[in-house]
């Protein structure tokens, strides 16, 4: 919330419980190349093998972002609920520090402009920064959440974010949509195994849609970014968090003045969950209520809901400043 004086941020930890699905491995059936349907500017052609079980993809182009794309993407169309999961590594990534290699769902597979979300893992030192990127709206721009990036001295826990794995280890990323609920969750991992969540959004899109892997070199010339995808499958849906996002009764505030905190909570997983909310509220507020069930301890205000698979939920409460 914001006030007229200052900013007032309100911290949001939600826990939940479920069980792991299990993996089912897929192929990729399709490839299209952007740039041939787009703006024509390219030199040579992209290219993708499967090679001992791992999908080897080059490419050029002048970026996948913006209002539309040049790079080379091959992909899977499929509808309904969906996670792809791959690990990274890169072999050559060309001469620009942002290169792409990419996990993607896209609306329509060979479309410059079309809606996306992707998990990416950027060239420069072979890796040294991941995020999420995605188009919202066809023929509209780009936008990326970071996930990490290495730091001065990744021994400081004040340096805060986690480096890139090493060249060589490769990099786990998957993205998942849950099909009905329009959310789509991007994901990295050291081993595949323990996923840390990047970024969650809503995004309406076709029922069947464009599963896949893109490389681009983010320049138009001759040079081919070249990437190897290991480990690639389609996997059942995982275990996924559940998600928290809070609106307020104003946008701004007068000293001495109530306002009210709404907190919708997603469950987006097919199992039902018990779910906590926890709201810290900064220094300078004071909780004045808590509904639905919910209890206020100190400077934070909690609340439990047995959430079905699927569901929303929300809680009220309503704070002032001191």
């Amino acid at each position: 919330m914001r006030s007229f004086k200052n900013h007032v941020f309100l911290f949001l930890t939600i826990c939940a419980f479920a069980a792991v699905s299990q993996a089912q491995v897929g192929e990729f059936d399709k490839s299209a190349d952007w740039t041939l349907t787009g703006s024509g500017q390219i030199k040579v052609p992209g290219s993708a093998a499967l090679k001992d079980g791992n999908y080897v993809v080059k490419g050029n182009g002048d970026d996948i972002w913006g209002t539309a794309d040049e790079g080379y993407y091959i992909y899977a169309e499929k509808s309904g609920d969906q996670c792809l999961m791959g690990r990274i590594y890169w072999v050559e990534p060309g001469g620009n520090d942002w290169a792409k290699a990419e996990v993607m769902i896209r609306e329509k597979g060979d479309l410059p402009g079309s809606k996306y979300v992707a998990a990416i893992l950027r060239g420069a030192s072979f890796g040294d920064q991941s995020f999420c990127a995605y188009r919202d709206a066809e023929g509209g721009g780009s936008t990326n959440i970071q996930f990490y990036e290495p730091k001065a001295d990744p021994t400081d826990p004040n340096e805060a974010l986690i480096a890139v794995a090493s060249p060589g280890d490769g990099l786990w990323v998957r993205v998942t949509r849950i099909a009905e609920l329009n959310l789509f969750f991007a994901e990295w991992s050291y081993d595949g195994k323990t996923w840390h969540v990047g970024h969650n959004m809503v995004m309406p899109m076709a029922d069947t849609v464009g599963y896949g892997l893109a490389v681009t070199n983010h320049d138009n010339n001759n040079v081919l970014a070249e990437c190897e995808f290991r480990d690639v499958k389609f996997t059942a849906l995982p275990t996924l968090p559940n998600s928290g996002a809070r609106s307020f009764s104003t946008g701004g505030f007068q000293p001495g003045s109530v306002i009210e905190v709404s907190v919708k909570v997603l469950n987006p997983n097919r199992t039902a969950a018990t779910v906590k909310v926890t709201d810290a509220v900064p220094d300078g507020w004071t909780i004045s209520d808590v509904g639905q069930g919910g209890s206020a301890a100190g400077s934070a205000a909690s609340a439990a809901r047995r959430m079905p698979s699927g569901s929303l939920a929300s809680r009220h409460n309503t704070s002032w400043s001191g």
